[in-house]
Formats: structure tokens, C-alpha cells, sequence
């Protein structure tokens, strides 16, 4: 899926010498990757299947299958766990990302955002 204003390039422009050379490498997005708003895929990036990119994230590295990248440049800060059915944080023990994870649940049962128990 690939929402507005979304931009894909597979080149750039190098500057040795005081001349404008285009420099190329394939951009590969895999099957069922979601593409935000605004976001850009840069050239020589190759993103697995199943990647969410987030709305005006920058890509300019490749991700692994089934990862949820955003910023500016674009990071994986989740990891979709086949097994469990869930979006993991992506970063070790004890990281920001893993402490943001666990500050900002969603509980079902009381349909709101928590901390986990």
C-alpha cells in the first residue's frame, strides 16, 4: 500500500571533481510493505516484505522483513513477531524503545492507553 506524496529514487548525484555524476542502485520493496504519507525511499535501500514505513520517514538504509521504521533517517523501532501475532520493540533490554513500549499500552478490556502491569 503507498499513501500521497510518497517518493521513490533509485539515484542521486556525486560531485567529484566539480562534476554532476548520477549515481544509481536498485530500491526493492517487498510484497505487503506500507509506505506513509510522505515518506521517501532512497536509492540502494531494500525494504522486506511486510515493512511499515512510517509518514515522512527518510529511508536511506535497507530493513529486514516485517519491520516498522520511522524517522528522519528512518530507524526499525518495532518487529512484527509471526509467532506471537505482535509488534515488538526492536531495540535490546532496557532501551528507549523498549521502555516507550512498555509506557504505551493499549488495554482491551478498558479500552485506553497505560502502563503495563
Amino acid at each position: 500500500m503507498i499513501a500521497g506524496r510518497v517518493y521513490v529514487t533509485d539515484h542521486d548525484h556525486a560531485w567529484p571533481d566539480g562534476g554532476a555524476a548520477l549515481v544509481t542502485a536498485p530500491v526493492v520493496i517487498g510484497d505487503g510493505c506500507w509506505l506513509g504519507e510522505g515518506c521517501a525511499i532512497l536509492k540502494g535501500v531494500t525494504l522486506g516484505e511486510g515493512c511499515v514505513v512510517g509518514a515522512n520517514a527518510v529511508v536511506t538504509r535497507s530493513a529486514p522483513a516485517r519491520s516498522m521504521l520511522v524517522g528522519v533517517p528512518a530507524r526499525v523501532v518495532k518487529r512484527y513477531d509471526p509467532g506471537t501475532g505482535k509488534w515488538l520493540a526492536a531495540g535490546p533490554v532496557g532501551s528507549p524503545e523498549r521502555r516507550a513500549e512498555r509506557a504505551w499500552t493499549f488495554s482491551p478490556t478498558s479500552r485506553s492507553w497505560g502502563g503495563s502491569p
